[in-house]
């Protein structure tokens, strides 16, 4: 795993870039949502609490920072930085549907193992499920935009941005099929 530095701050979150930003250089960062392997192309939706946006890794690409690409999964923990330019098959059922980020710098900063549930709001997963991995659910877009966010004053200049929210863990009870939820605050 790489460590992050200040030359990794984002510069732009995922779900707000679009076609006003082809052609501008952006450093982008987030969990991955799924990895596509066509071969001589890999295409990574990189997810962050805006929104999706893809990453492209062609022939184009340095042949190390296409390998790395090889191996991410999901919800590896990523950092990217390129060019935006429109994708030649656009999606419409996305915001950022019309662009794409044509990597030249890829880090990972976190790998991960397989979740458990595949971080969206297609798939309908157990409560239970939801909770014994809150962490993961949180994730959710339907969840992540119902959080409220909270900014801590006084955080330096390399923290700015980054948010901090409450969380649910369970907690095994004395009798049996008993159990606890409890919110746990960190400020």
């Amino acid at each position: 795993m790489e460590s992050f530095t200040k030359a990794d701050k984002r510069t732009h979150y995922c779900g707000t870039l679009n076609s006003a930003n082809i052609g501008e250089r952006v450093t982008v960062t987030g969990w991955c949502q799924r990895q596509r392997d066509l071969g001589g192309l890999i295409f990574i939706d990189l997810r962050d609490r805006t929104g999706i946006v893809q990453l492209a890794f062609d022939d184009d690409t340095d042949r190390a920072i296409f390998d790395k690409a090889f191996g991410i999964r999901a919800e590896y923990v990523l950092g990217a930085e390129g060019v935006v330019r429109a994708r030649s098959s656009v999606n419409p059922n996305i915001p950022t549907g019309m662009i794409e980020v044509a990597v030249d710098r890829l880090k990972i900063f976190s790998a991960a193992q397989t979740p458990p549930f595949e971080v969206s709001d297609s798939k309908k997963i157990k409560d239970e499920t939801a909770l014994r991995h809150r962490y993961l659910d949180l994730r959710r877009p339907s969840l992540s935009e119902k959080l409220p966010i909270k900014k801590a004053p006084g955080l330096s200049d390399f923290l700015a941005g980054q948010t901090q929210a409450d969380n649910l863990i369970q907690l095994c009870g004395v009798k049996e099929d008993e159990r606890a939820f409890h919110v746990i605050s960190a400020g």
